[in-house]
């Protein structure tokens, strides 16, 4: 019996010199919006393309989702109207676009392109005049062993 574990330290460096739990992100990371009011939601992921070294190569994945306003069953609301939201995540993203809609053109066949919001770093003001459904482009590209863009959802629910 004494023999199984004398292997324990040696498997266990085993384990670490070949990346057993090593930090490299396989798929985007989940993404949360937080209100200046102090709401928040994990945002929905939608469309992303991802790209992860294993080993001595590079993977990739890439998914896509119908528009952000074909999804309002899977969309989470944040109670907030107005105000500055932030982008969190585990590891922050190095850049965010956000393009919005009014939540008018829900399931619209004819929704008009997205708007333009304005950024800055990982916080954008949230619009005052009515609901909307937001997307948050968000880019990582520091990382040596992963890297990719992914969007992310949420739409405004007035009154938190």
């Amino acid at each position: 019996m004494k023999k199984y574990f004398a292997w324990l330290p040696a498997l266990a460096l085993l384990m670490t010199l070949t990346g057993c739990g090593s930090s490299i992100q396989t798929s985007p990371f989940p993404v949360t919006v937080t209100a200046y009011s102090g709401a928040s939601v994990e945002a929905m992921l939608g469309t992303y393309t991802w790209e992860y070294e294993d080993g001595e190569e590079w993977k990739g994945m890439t998914a896509d989702s119908d528009h952000p306003l074909w999804c309002q069953e899977w969309m989470p609301a944040l109670e907030a109207s107005g105000g500055t939201v932030t982008v969190s995540a585990e590891v922050s993203p190095d850049s965010i676009t956000v393009l919005c809609w009014s939540t008018d053109f829900w399931c619209d066949a004819d929704y008009p392109d997205g708007e333009a919001v304005e950024t800055k770093g990982l916080t954008f003001t949230l619009r005052e005049d009515g609901d909307y459904v937001y997307e948050v482009i968000a880019r990582w590209s520091s990382a040596s062993q992963w890297k990719g863009t992914a969007c992310y959802c949420f739409y405004t629910a007035a009154g938190g």
